[in-house]
């Protein structure tokens, strides 16, 4: 499992507060003041002359959508950048970059993104970091980090994650997996879920901390419950790897209602099974169909072998038959040896070589390029000869 960090430039044109204020105009009014003012009493302030009722209104024209009032938001944001505004110099990039209200300049716009990151604007040195590290500008590693730290030290989580990512992986820093997990937990502690998960990873493979399952568990669970299926994938192996199979199952549901077919084959053995849950056969069927059909093979591998070996189910070799022949359509070399094994043996169908060496064939094909399928080639004997005729 790797760590990553996050390269999304952000997007908060809002009034906010930071632990270290950007450069700005003497305020007529507090923030909440300004956002709670209507359109029209923020153009009036800004006729007026506050320039910071015009840039609330102005940004609050581009985050609202209002194209009929895209030029009239540039001008207005224009106009308290010129008078020295962090925020708004970070407004006008956005504005350049997107060629909203104006048009389109990349230049201006990184210029702009630049002075809004040196006036002490968070969001911007964070794009200044993603910048550097993307190769938006020259890519230069060591920028990269010290913009995200500058915005990390203000708070920001996003941040917060990019500095503990570039310490953990030592790109533009020394590698220092301990100065790693306190910045995740910064991050973590604001909010934010990939920050959980990577310190359940942390704890999992003891990272700059020693090993601690409970902590793993406890961080992928809080990933989670904040939405992360990934989180809730791993969490629900955990706790079903510690027969909590009440957790297990419910962080499995979370994971799957989130698409991860891997989940929905947790959940279908879970119910085959009945673990954390009363035994449904119906139900775990349905998972387990709903994976294959998302294309994880492996789901109709596991239930072409519950059936084959009556493991949860009554035996039947024809059902067997039937879902190893839908894994081995996606591709899964187990599933096709199966099929060939059944066929050329007789097991629970009828013997039938023309089966059997269709299914060689196609595990022969396979095996250039899937390594599961040439070792299960090596492992057959006496059978090439017979069907390379």
């Amino acid at each position: 499992m790797k760590k990553h960090i996050v390269f999304t430039l952000s997007a908060s044109l809002l009034l906010a507060a930071c632990a270290s204020a950007p450069k700005t105009v003497t305020p007529q009014h507090t923030v909440q003041e300004y956002m709670a003012m209507t359109d029209e009493q923020l153009n009036t302030a800004s006729k007026a002359g506050d320039v910071l009722a015009g840039k609330e209104l102005g940004l609050r024209y581009l985050k609202n959508k209002d194209t009929a009032h895209y030029k009239d938001a540039f001008k207005l944001t224009k106009k308290a950048a010129d008078a020295g505004d962090a925020q708004a110099k970070y407004g006008l990039f956005q504005f350049y970059t997107s060629g909203t209200g104006t048009t389109k300049d990349l230049n201006k716009g990184f210029k702009m993104l630049q002075a809004s990151a040196e006036d002490g604007y968070a969001p911007a040195q964070f794009d200044m970091g993603v910048y550097y590290h993307e190769n938006r500008v020259a890519k230069d590693y060591a920028k990269s980090f010290a913009w995200y730290k500058k915005a990390a030290e203000q708070g920001h989580t996003m941040a917060q994650l990019n500095v503990g990512g570039m310490l953990h992986s030592g790109e533009g820093v020394t590698k220092d997996d301990a100065e790693s997990m306190l910045w995740y937990k910064k991050s973590a502690e604001g909010g934010n879920t990939s920050a959980m998960f990577n310190l359940g990873i942390m704890y999992s493979n003891g990272e700059g901390v020693e090993k601690n399952p409970k902590e793993a568990i406890k961080w992928f669970s809080a990933a989670a419950d904040h939405g992360h299926a990934k989180g809730a994938l791993i969490a629900a192996m955990l706790y079903r790897d510690e027969k909590d199979y009440a957790n297990a199952l419910k962080y499995a549901e979370v994971a799957a209602k989130n698409g991860n077919p891997s989940a929905k084959q947790m959940l279908g053995m879970m119910y085959l099974k009945g673990e954390g849950t009363k035994k449904d056969e119906a139900k775990g069927l349905t998972y387990l169909t709903e994976c294959l059909n998302e294309g994880n093979y492996y789901c109709g591998q596991t239930l072409g072998m519950t059936y084959y070996l009556g493991t949860d189910v009554k035996k039947d070799y024809a059902k067997a038959q039937d879902w190893f022949e839908k894994a081995s359509d996606k591709g899964d070399a187990l599933s096709t040896f199966m099929l060939y094994n059944m066929n050329e043996k007789g097991i629970g169908v009828a013997k039938d070589e023309a089966k059997a060496k269709k299914f060689y064939d196609r595990l022969a094909a396979s095996s250039l390029r899937n390594k599961e399928a040439k070792e299960i080639m090596a492992d057959i004997k006496g059978y090439q000869e017979k069907y390379s005729k």
